[in-house]
């Protein structure tokens, strides 16, 4: 195989990834054939059996690549909040504030301006492949938000054990994405010039009452 052919291949590989990532985010697992895949990527099926062999293999690797996608898009703050956690500066709390609220804002950033909205759609199927356990893309988010954003629940709020903090985590992080995925409930009583002005205002409420919420939380007596 030459140099050209491989670069082909790969092409053909990404091309067909990124219609997986469209099309599953849609329909799901059981909702899409591989016909509608074929027909969607614009190739036969021999070229989806080449590349993936089957279905359930296509469906999986495309949950990898997006988990990969998610990956590198909390990479730049994991890896900041890692090297924080470990040093002097964790020792102030506000600064430890300033890191969740951080953390919170790039988890609006992703659930309500939707950078990447097929992604967030396939982390909506991923439970119905796999009920009890996490899939690749909520594999992601776990180690590297909600992890992340227990283990500063933990060194900001005093007493908080790891169990506590990480349902903390999830009353936040569910509640930023229960709000991304029903916008229509909270209708604006007032006009705004733009989408990105209305997300802008929402996601300032939402990140003043998560904060609020944590600041109070931490002036009570844990048991």
């Amino acid at each position: 195989m030459s140099t050209n052919d491989i670069i082909e291949d790969i092409s053909t590989k990404e091309k067909l990834l990124q219609t997986g990532m469209s099309v599953f985010a849609i329909y799901g697992y059981h909702g899409t054939t591989t016909r509608m895949l074929a027909s969607s990527a614009d190739v036969n099926l021999a070229t989806i059996h080449f590349h993936f062999g089957n279905k359930e293999t296509f469906y999986h690797s495309v949950l990898d690549y997006a988990a990969m996608q998610v990956s590198l898009f909390y990479d730049p703050l994991y890896n900041e909040l890692q090297d924080f956690i470990n040093s002097a500066d964790s020792q102030n709390k506000d600064n430890v504030l300033d890191k969740i609220c951080k953390l919170i804002e790039l988890q609006m950033h992703a659930s309500i301006d939707l950078p990447t909205p097929d992604i967030m759609k396939l982390l909506y199927w991923e439970p119905f492949s796999f009920p009890g356990s996490l899939g690749p893309i909520s594999q992601v988010v776990y180690n590297k938000a909600e992890l992340m954003l227990a283990k500063l629940m933990m060194i900001y709020i005093d007493n908080l054990d790891f169990e506590s903090a990480m349902m903390l985590c999830r009353i936040i992080n569910g509640g930023i994405i229960s709000f991304a995925e029903h916008p229509a409930f909270v209708k604006p009583q007032k006009v705004y010039n733009s989408k990105e002005e209305w997300r802008a205002f929402a996601k300032k409420m939402i990140s003043n009452f998560m904060l609020n919420g944590i600041k109070a939380t931490s002036t009570y007596e844990l048991e």
